[in-house]
């Protein structure tokens, strides 16, 4: 096995892998780095190490820890900081501060994150970024409100991700079955397909 597959390895020892996050290779310490095995101290380590490949593999490692994450939320890289704003154990609060990253990566990031809601999601509905918006439409947690002002823009594709969201309302989702944007109206038929009858009131059984 080499040096390298050793590192990726999540059943090698703690103690190799203790060895292998010193390696001259940065290569090497970004595959301890995002080895699920490796101990926090390690970890905790690699999230200083001067190459960027490395940090950014602490950054999606379920195991990074708290501090770790809020330290490489401030990184100069934004693959760095964009890895902190998909990795699921983010803290909420942290996710709220990176909303207002300078780049879009990173926001979009965190519009599309589970623990998202509230505050960030609000704001990032106005964000000058397409790409940013349509993630925060996407997201299940994203609000009513928000969700039914987009179903009417202009912009296609922001109806579009609104119709596929599946916290968006009967209403909703009925309303853009005629959407004149085949792919918008295909998406709300498919949506409501994947609700019980019972979900949807009688009167809009014959909408669609």
């Amino acid at each position: 096995m080499s040096t390298l597959d050793e590192a990726r390895d999540p059943e090698t020892t703690p103690e190799r892998l203790v060895d292998l996050a010193r390696d001259g290779e940065w290569e090497v310490r970004a595959a301890v780095a995002g080895n699920t095995s490796a101990p926090k101290n390690v970890l905790v380590a690699l999230e200083q190490d001067p190459q960027s490949g490395v940090r950014c593999a602490v950054a999606f490692n379920l195991n990074a820890t708290d501090v770790a994450l809020s330290h490489l939320a401030l990184d100069d890289d934004w693959m760095v900081r964009w890895g902190v704003a998909l990795n699921p154990n983010t803290a909420t609060e942290l996710l709220e501060q990176m909303s207002f990253d300078p780049n879009w990566r990173v926001r979009q990031g965190v519009a599309q994150h589970p623990a998202s809601f509230g505050a960030p999601l609000a704001h990032l509905v106005h964000d000058a970024n397409e790409g940013v918006v349509i993630e925060v439409l996407r997201n299940p947690k994203a609000p009513t409100a928000t969700l039914a002002a987009l179903a009417i823009s202009d912009n296609w594709n922001f109806r579009l991700a609104v119709a596929s969201n599946p916290s968006a309302s009967t209403e909703i989702v009925t309303l853009l079955t005629r959407d004149p944007n085949a792919s918008v109206a295909e998406t709300a038929h498919a949506t409501l397909d994947l609700r019980p009858s019972s979900a949807i009131p009688w009167v809009m059984r014959g909408a669609w």
